[in-house]
């Protein structure tokens, strides 16, 4: 019996050494294959950005257009115009969540990337962006967390421009208006008509990825669901007047 035991320990003793040395052998090739491709990211963003110009060996095998179509558009700008705008809204897990406002500001995008850290750990999702009406960050980003550990996702603050460019939120008026109408011309009505309160409320959007998972408390005016994508649909019950 005794033998028998230590032979079993000897056998999980090995399987647990080759395990180990697998899980080396892993993320040395994984950590590689990063490298590799971030080169090929990082030329693909200096082709996008108009930086730099293909070479003889990238063009290879490449046959333009007949017409002179698309000759104008390609010479008034370097790179590719709304390269990560139409590249988010062609992914179809995020298309979903991408509204008409979204595209708007997500033309203003510049560069998309994925931070891995030395040390190991999840992702960091970076997003660049040019001068816009819609925020004044240049740089939105988002630590996608780690499951394992427990550690929650860290988020940027985005720094809207001001409420109507809020696009997480959108804004409704609520008493005052019909009421005012009905009070009658001068000054009844146009008091009655003053008294509506503006509301946020809110909406689908992109950019909510970018929310903390939960509300911090900071902002006191905000609904209190403001960040729960759970509540995007609710509010049925108080349609606005």
């Amino acid at each position: 019996m005794a033998s028998v035991l230590n032979s079993i320990i000897d056998i999980e003793n090995d399987a647990a050494e080759q395990l180990s040395s697998h899980e080396k052998s892993y993320s040395s090739t994984q950590k590689e294959y990063l490298q590799a491709r971030d080169k090929l990211f990082q030329r693909r963003q200096e082709l996008v950005s108009g930086k730099a110009t293909p070479t003889t060996d990238e063009l290879a095998g490449f046959e333009p257009p007949n017409d002179d179509s698309h000759g104008a558009a390609a010479s008034a700008k370097a790179g590719v115009p709304y390269f990560w705008l139409n590249a988010i809204c062609n992914q179809d897990t995020l298309a979903e969540e991408i509204s008409s406002r979204d595209r708007q500001a997500l033309a203003y995008c510049t560069s998309v990337k994925a931070v891995h850290p030395a040390a190991g750990g999840p992702p960091t999702v970076e997003m660049s962006f040019s001068s816009n009406p819609f925020f004044s960050n240049n740089t939105l980003r988002r630590c996608l967390g780690d499951a394992e550990s427990g550690a929650k996702a860290v988020t940027t603050d985005i720094q809207w421009k001001d409420s109507s460019h809020n696009l997480s939120v959108k804004e409704t008026r609520k008493g005052g208006g019909g009421k005012g109408k009905k009070a009658g011309k001068g000054q009844a009505g146009s008091a009655a008509a003053g008294s509506s309160s503006v509301r946020l409320k809110p909406c689908p959007s992109f950019f909510r990825f970018f929310l903390p998972d939960s509300s911090s408390g900071n902002n006191s005016k905000a609904p209190r669901h403001l960040h729960d994508p759970t509540a995007l649909h609710e509010d049925d019950g108080e349609d606005d007047e």
